[in-house]
């Protein structure tokens, strides 16, 4: 499978850096602004139907961990110290919001640090946020991630002054179903004897479509 066209190279190309060009682009023509998140249980969709970019926090670009490690232990995964240390050097400057969760202990200290390092740095223009999510399956849990959800839908709707409408919510949920059917056929491309797509080009593919609106990747 050859991805030649110009589209198709600039889309790729999202992949290499973290402040990519379509980010620029689109808050140029009016995008509410860019909310990052770890890990990929986390409600994307929420944020996409309140009108942000949902970015996925990755260290890629990272060089050293000179600044992440005077805050955390040189045994913290080097995923959170790339990423924290991206932030610490004005990297990811361009969120207007950050996401985290208590997926494990290490992206769980995120918060913290980020509250008193990051967003007290930028004087507030970049919010954090926490999800405290349950890990195992139970109507208890399940009925622990709605109100957790609900509350996130809250804290978006007050800080940032919006109303997420049901409608918004249910467009994203059916814009992210079709990204994620078509990350689906790019995938089974790979599962052939011959594939048509190489490993590099898919891992570009997928960085690139966890760094731009959804209508635009599909």
């Amino acid at each position: 499978m050859e991805l030649n066209s110009q589209l198709q190279t600039e889309f790729l190309d999202y992949a290499q850096t973290i402040d990519n060009p379509y980010i620029k682009d689109w808050l140029k023509k009016g995008g509410k602004g860019v909310i990052g998140y770890y890990c990929s249980n986390l409600p994307e969709e929420l944020i996409h139907a309140a009108g942000f970019l949902p970015f996925r926090i990755r260290g890629t670009t990272n060089k050293d961990y000179l600044m992440s490690d005077a805050i955390l232990s040189r045994f913290n995964c080097t995923f959170v110290r790339s990423t924290l240390n991206l932030a610490l050097n004005h990297v990811y400057d361009f969120l207007d919001g950050l996401l985290v969760a208590n997926t494990c202990d290490h992206i769980r200290r995120m918060y913290g640090i980020f509250k008193k390092k990051v967003e007290k740095a930028k004087n507030g223009d970049m919010k954090v946020f926490f999800l405290s999510l349950p890990h195992r399956y139970s109507k208890d849990a399940w009925q622990w991630t709605r109100d957790e959800l609900d509350a996130f839908r809250n804290t978006l709707n007050t800080t940032y002054n919006i109303e997420i409408r049901d409608e918004d919510i249910h467009n994203a949920l059916n814009l992210y179903k079709e990204n994620t059917d078509l990350m689906r056929e790019l995938y089974d491309f790979r599962m052939l004897d011959n594939p048509k797509l190489s490993g590099v080009d898919f891992i570009k593919i997928s960085l690139a479509n966890m760094s731009v609106r959804k209508e635009y990747a599909n």
